[in-house]
Parts: structure tokens; C-alpha cells; sequence
């Protein structure tokens, strides 16, 4: 991944070929003003379901959100993504792998409908360590079913629910390429 939209408001779910024409806009827009590949945007939605998308509120904003990007911004990236949320959730730690610190950040937004396997929940964790996704992918499983997927509150699910985790590289220690690493 590359980029990773995300809009908060309405779900863009029951929205048949409507809302299909929206994501892809949004993400034309998107790898455009990064320079990348479609499908090296990741996009999630969150919000009012069957409602649609008025994807220009997105793509019209998005230069202006891109001169807003900042490291320390993860508050307000948690801010962005909220609904039904009673207040903004982030969290950052720093780790070691070696001799490196490793940073790990992550954003959530959530607080109706939670049920078994997430339930109106977006989540995103960054990291700036050097993981391969076959090391990634069964620490996110792991994570997962120890957190978000072992709650409830009201047994309802979510049409939007989603959890990921990115690794950017840029920490300075060895590449750990496999879990066992």
C-alpha cells in the first residue's frame, strides 16, 4: 500500500454500482496525487448505509489533506475517522528489534454495534519497522482474536469493519522476513 483513504460519514455499503463508481474515483484521485498504483490505495468507509457516496467531497479534498499530512498527527487522524464515537482513540508505543526502536502507532474509531469479529470498527496500525507480510499477516491474526474479535457489547455486525497494518520500512535494523525471525 501506498496510500490509505478513509471517510467517515457514510459507509458507501448497499449502494450497488453507484458506490462501486465512487471508490473507484476516489481512488483514481488518490494514487494520482500520490503517484502510485490503483491498487496501492487501500480505502475504508464508515458511516450511514445505503445512503451515496458524494465521492467529489473526497476527491475535491484531497490536495488540501495531503499538504496536511504530518508524523505527529495521529490525534487527529483518530479525530478524522470518528462516528458514533465518544472520543478519539490512538495510541503509540516504541518497541525493539536489535539495536533499532521501532515505533508502532494506531488509530481506531468504534463504539456501537460491537460484536464478535469487530463490528462497526475501523482500525489501522502503522509501524516503521522492516516486517515482511508473511510476518505481518500472523501477528495481525494473533492481535486480532485477542482484541477486537473477542468482544461484544450488543451482537450486532457491521458491513464496513476492517483492521490493517502497515509496515513502512523505514526503521534502521535487519528485515525480518519470516514470523519465526
Amino acid at each position: 500500500a501506498r496510500a490509505l483513504l478513509v471517510n467517515a460519514g457514510n459507509a458507501n455499503a448497499f449502494t450497488g454500482r453507484a458506490g462501486t463508481k465512487s471508490v473507484e474515483r476516489s481512488v483514481v484521485a488518490t494514487a494520482k496525487l500520490v503517484r502510485c498504483a490503483r491498487h496501492e490505495v487501500f480505502v475504508a468507509s464508515t458511516g450511514v448505509i445505503g445512503e451515496p457516496l458524494a465521492d467529489d467531497r473526497i476527491t475535491d479534498a484531497l490536495a488540501g489533506l495531503r499538504g496536511s499530512l504530518a508524523p505527529d498527527a495521529w490525534d487527529r487522524a483518530a479525530g478524522a475517522i470518528m462516528t458514533t464515537d465518544t472520543f478519539a482513540k490512538s495510541a503509540t508505543r516504541t518497541v525493539r528489534i536489535g539495536d533499532a526502536e521501532i515505533v508502532i502507532n494506531g488509530i481506531a474509531k468504534g463504539s456501537g454495534m460491537i460484536a464478535p469479529d469487530m463490528a462497526t470498527m475501523l482500525a489501522f496500525v502503522f509501524t516503521d519497522a522492516a516486517l515482511s507480510p508473511s510476518v505481518l499477516q500472523p501477528l495481525l491474526e494473533a492481535a486480532n482474536r485477542r482484541s477486537f474479535n473477542s468482544i461484544t457489547v450488543d451482537g450486532d455486525t457491521s458491513t464496513s469493519d476492517t483492521v490493517l497494518l502497515f509496515a513502512t520500512g523505514k526503521a534502521r535494523h535487519l528485515k525480518v522476513a519470516s514470523y519465526r525471525d
